[in-house]
């Protein structure tokens, strides 16, 4: 805010409105005035007994707190970063103090700042520190800074180096393939959530926490040190900054193009990016959701779509160069970016079918059919609302779709009548229809849709091979069992003349071109083959968290 309407004087003020007056109406004729605070800032006087007119020594607190999160990274009296905003009230009610002095937390902190932290958190206000005693403060005039803590600091840098690359990996590792997170631990950092973790809460780590969580499943991790050095927060972001940088884009900032080269993969800390194709597709990502890293996996190396920020935001810059050292050597991990890049790119394809305005809609009651085995091809289908079980000739079900999916491609695309009947599954089924012209002009406009939606179609007519071998349906299936079903030479993969064997199950006159569109389809790779691993990411929806639904 401006201090003054004269342009010649004014000065600009940052003012935080948990300072303002909150005016409510107590009767007909009486307002009642209060003050208002934010509970986490708000010193004890705020509350109960202590309550008061807001006065200067409610800054000279909320500074307190500040310096404190600026230090440390935590909040004094929220340092799993997980408290509501009434648990903090009841621990500032109990004068409950926060670690300062021979803590883990502040080992780092000097003894002038603890004195000053300590001096505007007085729980008493009269002997609160002003605001002009704090500007005279030796640590806030810099009189007081040492080198000691700088070197052991250094000292205990050191003895973590030998971590560094294995955990950056661990915690990338992490950041890539874990559940989403709940909106209150997307307040905090990703960094500060993997310290949290290895942490257990203790507000330190040591070099035996990091061989604990880097040995887990892990031959190759670090051997166990006799020394025990603790190290907080801010040491272990910079332990990790060196690789993962963490950059800040103002709003509107366009971070990559389509077409563009890509060099990096980018995890948010905080803010929203919009993502957007020269197709049309349009979606958002927020705070623990990545991008980048189609570019680093595809041979081309260039971005599919365009990155721009609608908000401030802060993300986690990892180089092409690390990427690929993370990555390297870990299979599963390899599997899960690959199989989370086609499965963005087969859901942009059928966003933009569903957001086409030539789109005839109808609905269908439950047991009702939409189409026939054997019936010609000559309309894509989009659920809407409902559920459709798409079913085999001897009526096993193969894929059940629920709203937003899509059926009806494989008559498209083959030019051939249908190999499933859709059944309404759901009490009702609200169903948009799009022609055949209208598919195919849209289907030849961009090679990226044609070929995510060749994968869509490919994928479904192995699952339908695999109904037509078994007799059974194919949630009823052990995958294990599916998988050794069609390697028939037991050689943990499967290679294209047994996938050729398995689709003639389905439909003798499949070309071979067919059968290369189901391998490329199934091999996540591009080894050529699809094994075991490859297998199970694509069908076990609790490995990819995508299923093939798609």
């Amino acid at each position: 805010m401006l201090s003054t309407p004269k342009k010649s004087d004014a000065v600009i003020k940052l003012v935080d409105m948990g300072c303002a007056e909150i005016i409510e109406k107590a009767d007909k004729k009486q307002w009642r005035r209060s003050g208002g605070n934010t509970l986490a800032y708000a010193p004890p006087e705020a509350f109960g007994k202590w309550r008061g007119a807001l006065s200067p020594s409610f800054d000279m607190w909320a500074l307190g707190i500040i310096i404190y999160i600026m230090l440390t990274g935590m909040h004094p009296f929220d340092l799993d970063g997980g408290a509501t905003d009434e648990e903090i009230e009841e621990k500032i009610r109990q004068r409950k103090s926060p670690p300062l002095r021979n803590s883990p937390i502040t080992a780092h902190i000097s003894d002038s700042a603890i004195n000053l932290i300590e001096r505007l958190m007085a729980w008493r206000p009269r002997r609160r520190m002003t605001a002009m005693q704090m500007l005279e403060h030796s640590w806030v005039r810099g009189e007081t800074a040492r080198t000691n803590k700088i070197a052991e600091s250094d000292k205990r840098l050191k003895l973590y180096k030998p971590f560094q690359t294995k955990l950056e990996a661990k915690i990338f590792s992490d950041w890539c393939t874990k559940a989403p997170v709940s909106d209150e631990v997307k307040k905090t950092s990703l960094i500060e959530r993997a310290f949290n973790e290895i942490a257990g809460g203790k507000g330190f780590v040591t070099t035996k926490d990091l061989n604990r969580t880097l040995s887990k499943g892990n031959k190759d991790s670090p051997a166990s040190d006799s020394k025990v050095a603790r190290m907080g927060l801010s040491g272990f972001s910079d332990l990790l900054s060196d690789h993962m940088a963490n950059t800040y884009y103002p709003r509107g900032h366009s971070i990559y193009k389509q077409g563009a080269k890509g060099d990096a993969i980018y995890f948010i800390n905080s803010g929203t990016v919009e993502v957007t194709t020269k197709e049309g597709f349009r979606t958002t990502l927020s705070s623990g959701d990545l991008f980048g890293e189609g570019a680093l996996l595809d041979p081309n190396g260039r971005r599919s779509a365009s990155i721009t920020c609608l908000t401030p935001v802060h993300a986690i810059r990892i180089s092409r160069e690390y990427f690929d050292k993370y990555v390297q050597s870990r299979e599963k991990l390899n599997l899960s970016l690959r199989e989370r890049d086609r499965f963005r790119k087969r859901d942009r394809a059928k966003t933009i079918l569903r957001e086409q305005t030539n789109l005839r809609e109808f609905d269908m009651a439950e047991g009702e059919v939409l189409f026939e085995h054997g019936d010609g091809g000559n309309a894509l289908y989009i659920v809407s609302e409902g559920k459709l079980d798409l079913k085999a000739r001897g009526g096993a079900t193969v894929l059940s779709i629920g709203a937003s999916d899509i059926c009806g491609l494989h008559a498209l695309l083959m030019n051939k009548p249908r190999n499933t009947t859709a059944i309404c599954a759901s009490e009702k089924c609200t169903i948009q229809e799009m022609s055949a012209d209208d598919f195919f002009k849209l289907y030849k406009s961009s090679d990226s849709i044609g070929k995510s939606l060749r994968e869509v179609a490919a994928r479904r007519d192995f699952l339908k091979a695999i109904v037509a071998l078994t007799g059974k349906t194919f949630e009823d299936a052990h995958l294990r069992e599916v998988f050794d079903a069609v390697d028939l030479d037991q050689s943990g993969a499967i290679n294209q003349s047994e996938l050729k064997e398995l689709l003639n199950v389905l439909d003798p006159s499949f070309s071979d071109e067919v059968v290369q569109d189901v391998m490329e389809a199934m091999d996540i790779n591009d080894s050529g083959t699809v094994t075991w691993e490859e297998f199970h990411h694509i069908f076990n929806s609790e490995t990819t968290g995508t299923g093939e639904g798609s």
